[in-house]
């Protein structure tokens, strides 16, 4: 996508390669997306996340321009998924990390209501939880984790990373 406006609707897509969106409008809706290759997305898109399913498969980047971007479901299913340096998803519904995931310099932001489920290994910088976040147990937490943004009910699990609390 570079202009224009693109409604994916419940559309099924898969990108074999790398998917890359620099300018115009792309509206996810209730589709599902599934990519073997990076993501690489510029200031000059809009986004909307819709009830979309979003799949990283390979082992793929998420690449942003100083952009937040937002995803509904982000499944990081991939061996050795990087999330770049300038990357700041926002997941509104769930991260799944089913794979080995790396936070490089960045964040992914949890807002209060979503979903973080891990049975691989999240690694890196930081993991937002914003409010009430569903933090599960499983896998491999090795990611610093930031609270903020009000009440946020930390799981007994094994955290490996610093956990910060912001209050403000």
């Amino acid at each position: 996508v570079s202009s224009g406006v693109f409604n994916a609707g419940s559309s099924t897509i898969t990108i074999n390669s790398n998917w890359i969106a620099n300018g115009g409008v792309f509206n996810l809706q209730a589709s599902s997306i599934t990519v073997a290759g990076s993501i690489n997305m510029s200031n000059g898109l809009s986004m909307t996340a819709g009830s979309s399913n979003v799949n990283l498969i390979g082992s793929a980047s998420m690449v942003t321009q100083n952009a937040t971007y937002p995803f509904f479901n982000l499944n990081l299913l991939g061996p050795n998924i990087q999330i770049g340096s300038f990357a700041k998803p926002t997941v509104n519904g769930t991260l799944l990390v089913a794979g080995t995931a790396t936070i490089n310099g960045s964040y992914i932001f949890m807002p209060g209501g979503s979903t973080v489920t891990i049975t691989g290994v999240l690694s890196g910088w930081t993991l937002v939880l914003n409010g009430p976040v569903s933090l599960g147990t499983g896998g491999t937490l090795n990611a610093s984790v930031l609270l903020s943004g009000g009440p946020v009910v930390l799981p007994a699990r094994t955290y490996n990373g610093v956990v910060y609390y912001n209050s403000s």
